[in-house]
């Protein structure tokens, strides 16, 4: 909620955190298995990871068996559908706050155009009282 910080339980419990949690899911599943069941080196398993959920289009790191060339089909079929699902949660999100943070808006300038025959001081210091003595007295 806007002005009130994050409220962790609803972060977390939230379609935007299942869409961050299933893109790290996915990038470090992929890792793993391009490492420890094809027996690439962590540096290329992350990379080729990167360059096949990111549909880049550049070659393999190193030749691949057919099964790597298989996991490697539903790797992409995969994270289009988590990137899809993804992009669109986060844009619907960032959309509903700007809704309710524009909403909370016109809702205080409706209060505040209400308001009639209100004197508002900012600071109570040594002129501030000077002020709200003044006001009082009106």
């Amino acid at each position: 909620m806007i002005g009130t910080g994050i409220n962790s339980r609803a972060f977390f419990s939230s379609p935007l955190w299942v869409a961050i949690a299933l893109i790290l899911f996915l990038i470090t599943t992929a890792s793993l298995v391009y490492h420890y069941v094809f027996g690439l080196a962590p540096v290329d398993s992350f990379y080729m990871t990167i360059i096949t959920i990111g549909t880049v289009g550049f070659g393999e790191v190193e030749p691949l068996s057919d099964d790597a060339k298989i996991f490697t089909a539903f790797l992409i079929l995969f994270s289009i559908f988590i990137f899809a699902y993804s992009v669109t949660t986060i844009s619907a999100y960032l959309v509903t706050i700007n809704s309710v943070f524009n909403f909370n808006q016109k809702k205080m300038e409706k209060s505040i155009n209400k308001l009639k025959g209100h004197v508002i001081i900012c600071g109570y210091g040594r002129n501030g009282k000077q002020a709200a003595k003044k006001a009082i007295d009106l």
